[in-house]
């Protein structure tokens, strides 16, 4: 009976010896495994919204050149160094199981071309240095700083492919024939299509329309009064026509 018993516990101690080496075995691979993960490097990413800044140049400016561990990435990190790019607004970003790191980007959106101080003017009022500035009309000359305030402002709500459509802005006042200026907010855009119009920050937004204004007109060309009405003057000469070089 004695050694029934005693065959029993050493029976139990057998088996426990072997779930603690099975059980070793297990965490080591388990430890392993997540160390593997862990070190897993990037293997795509991907950069949605750009359109302005390379990717190129937001992976260098993001240090992520080497294509580091994925899941070691600090995406808070990531993306206060993608937000320190003027030109970026904001960034998602998400990790992907297997290896792509995706980033989101919005960017601001240039305005115009401001002449008086060779710069790129962006939707949040700051202002760039580039030589490259297609797609965007140029800004010829001084507005007041109350009045370009508030064109800023009401111009940023403007479509970026009515934008693509002008050639300058003037800041141009109206004024009545004893030379007072009646509207201290008006301003000249000359489109790329040789049309002109009159608007100012009040009624700026107008500008979306400009395509279903076009349609309307039939071909003609002359200038468009938003400022004060709406309506269509066809050019009566030439010289009313052309355009003034920036």
């Amino acid at each position: 009976m004695k050694q029934q018993k005693d065959k029993k516990v050493k029976t139990r101690k057998v088996f426990s010896f072997g779930n603690l080496v099975v059980l070793s075995l297990v965490i080591y691979i388990v430890v392993n495994v997540v160390i593997q993960v862990m070190k897993m490097p990037i293997k795509l990413i991907l950069i949605l919204g750009n359109n302005l800044v390379s990717d190129h140049e937001i992976i260098r400016v993001a240090k992520l050149e080497k294509y580091p561990p994925i899941y070691l990435l600090n995406t808070k990190k990531t993306k206060d160094l993608i937000m320190s790019i003027v030109l970026i607004k904001d960034v998602e970003i998400k990790k992907d199981y297997f290896g792509k790191l995706t980033l989101k980007v919005e960017e601001y959106k240039p305005l115009f071309y401001k002449k008086e101080n060779n710069a790129i003017v962006l939707d949040n009022k700051e202002e760039i240095y580039t030589d490259d500035y297609s797609g965007i009309p140029m800004l010829i000359n001084y507005v007041p700083d109350v009045v370009y305030e508030e064109f800023i402002q009401e111009f940023a709500k403007l479509n970026k492919s009515i934008i693509a459509m002008m050639n300058y802005i003037e800041y141009s006042p109206s004024k009545n024939e004893n030379n007072e200026t009646i509207d201290e907010k008006r301003f000249l855009i000359q489109m790329n299509d040789d049309n002109k119009v009159y608007t100012n920050p009040l009624k700026l937004e107008n500008i979306n329309y400009y395509l279903d204004i076009l349609a309307s007109l039939e071909n003609k060309k002359g200038i468009l009064n938003l400022d004060a009405g709406n309506y269509f003057k066809p050019y009566e000469d030439k010289n009313e026509k052309e355009t003034t070089t920036p």
